[in-house]
């Protein structure tokens, strides 16, 4: 009996054929040998159009060999082999799917059952993930305050002008030091722990956390430390953190009210970002390229105290406690253009 006859006499096709996933069997060779009705909701296919066609006629062309090596696999062993990959739909667009697949012996025959379901949505985050962190990194590259950004084994992914000058030129944006000895070169063994327990509050609270910190002798009296955490989605994890160094508590003018985590996600109609006015938002993004008030004052031709005040402004409403966490609050929101991108310089 073929495999096609013995999946049909098998009772499975009754089984699956309507189930939400798309579900594949595949022959040794890559033949399909059977699609579930899910199909034509993902794919656009009628049904039984797949039949008998090569598996690798529907592989993107730069995915091609690393889904024929995939088959090989899961055909070798028991294991299952999971991928994220393109498939060719019927109107010659390509989707992207998550597909599961585990070979099996049908009549005798071995054969690879694969189950999959639209993964658009989990690339477009990852891409915004991607995009978010990039965005980020360069922003922090051209703050001139002390800014650290930091993985979730506390190390530093990319530190701005501002904290190279504080910590010192071996301290830059390009070294992976742990954010114990990036500090110690302004606070104490005991300060050093606190901030680092802080910073891990934060992350794992996912709200920012202000922190109040002697310096050591000659370096000012006192830091304030806003720690902020970064996650790509309100339920994503949080596995990186700003750390934002300003003397003399400037930083906690609101500890009343702490944010939750920066997300990368789509503005919605009641997002703050859209009550920013024309000036404001030209403000914000000024901000995002770096700019001081008194070189936003010369490129919208207004006085330093003017910028000053639309400043404030800018932060009242976006509920930020300092002017990076802003224009993080901006991004997100959609009140920082993406043309903003040509303005940064990667680490």
């Amino acid at each position: 009996m073929s495999p096609t006859n013995a999946l049909e006499s098998s009772g499975l096709l009754t089984a699956v054929s309507h189930a939400a996933d798309l579900i594949c069997v595949f022959s040794a060779t890559g033949v399909i040998l059977y699609t579930s009705d899910a199909a034509e909701r993902l794919l656009g296919y009628e049904p039984g159009e797949l039949i008998g066609r090569n598996s690798q006629e529907l592989y993107h062309p730069d995915e091609a060999a690393a889904l024929a090596q995939a088959v090989v696999e899961a055909e070798q062993g028991t294991a299952t082999v999971r991928r994220v990959h393109r498939v060719r739909a019927a109107d010659d667009s390509f989707v992207w799917l998550e597909s599961t697949g585990q070979s099996a012996v049908l009549d005798g025959q071995p054969v690879l059952v694969v189950v999959s379901r639209d993964a658009t949505s989990q690339v477009r985050t990852g891409r915004e993930v991607i995009l978010l962190r990039d965005r980020v990194t360069a922003l922090v590259t051209v703050m001139n305050d002390p800014v650290v950004l930091v993985d979730a084994r506390l190390r530093t992914i990319a530190s701005s002008k501002g904290a190279i000058q504080l910590f010192g030129s071996a301290n830059g944006p390009a070294r992976r030091l742990s954010v114990s000895v990036l500090v110690s070169t302004l606070l104490g063994p005991a300060e050093v722990q606190r901030l680092v327990q802080a910073t891990r509050t934060a992350m794992a609270t996912r709200r920012v956390q202000f922190i109040t910190v002697k310096a050591l002798s000659g370096l000012g009296t006192e830091w304030t430390v806003t720690c902020t955490p970064l996650a790509a989605s309100a339920t994503g994890p949080v596995d990186e953190a700003l750390l934002t160094f300003e003397p003399n508590g400037v930083a906690g003018r609101d500890r009343r009210r702490p944010r939750t985590s920066i997300r990368a996600s789509a503005p919605a109609r009641s997002e703050p970002g859209r009550h920013l006015t024309p000036r404001e938002r030209q403000v914000l993004t000024g901000l995002a390229e770096g700019l001081d008030t008194h070189e936003l004052a010369t490129r919208l031709q207004i006085s330093e105290h003017t910028v000053r005040g639309h400043i404030k402004a800018v932060l009242q409403k976006l509920h930020a406690h300092t002017q990076l966490q802003a224009v993080l609050e901006g991004m997100r929101v959609g009140a920082v253009p993406s043309s903003t991108d040509e303005h940064f310089t990667h680490a």
